[in-house]
């Protein structure tokens, strides 16, 4: 006989409770478009916006498409201080992309491609390894260019996030 029960205990228990999976709050979108030019180089951060360290990525929501750019064949995406501009997990979110080929408008790829499965829900203060109480409140999502190149073109990004309420 197969198996049908719910994965919360409380609930197969039949006790009230809000699922593991429910993470209540509001939803928060950083959305954009970047025209990158030969100055944007190997080594190059390019900072998309600020969002609270409490933040939840949310990677099933959160895309990237932008012209063919070649040489672009490593970049990450990642947190650095608002605080004081230093860098605090640069691949976090995604490590060692390559934009080199370029993704259209309804082909674009996940931003978060880092995620792992059980880091689904986690803050991006948990997920970029920082400390409770460490001083930065905010984040700033960036892209850094490991292998950019010097092509120019567009980079457009919508990237989700909740915030805890």
């Amino acid at each position: 006989m197969a198996t049908d029960l719910y994965v919360n205990t409380n609930q197969e228990a039949g006790v009230r409770s809000i699922a593991g999976a429910v993470f209540p709050g509001k939803l928060m979108v950083l959305s954009g478009t970047y025209e990158k030019t030969a100055a944007d180089n190997d080594t190059s951060v390019l900072r998309l916006g600020t969002v609270p360290a409490d933040a939840v990525p949310v990677g099933t929501l959160s895309l990237m498409g932008n012209d063919a750019l070649a040489g672009a064949t490593d970049i990450d995406v990642g947190v650095y201080s608002a605080k004081d501009g230093a860098v605090v997990d640069k691949d976090c979110l995604s490590d060692g992309l390559d934009i080199n080929a370029g993704a259209a408008l309804g082909s674009e790829r996940r931003a978060f491609q880092a995620l792992a499965l059980d880091e689904f829900g986690q803050s991006l203060r948990t997920l970029a390894g920082g400390a409770v109480g460490d001083g930065d409140d905010h984040y700033d999502i960036a892209i850094t260019g490991n292998t950019f190149g010097t092509a120019t073109g567009t980079i457009s990004w919508v990237l989700a996030f909740i915030l805890p309420q």
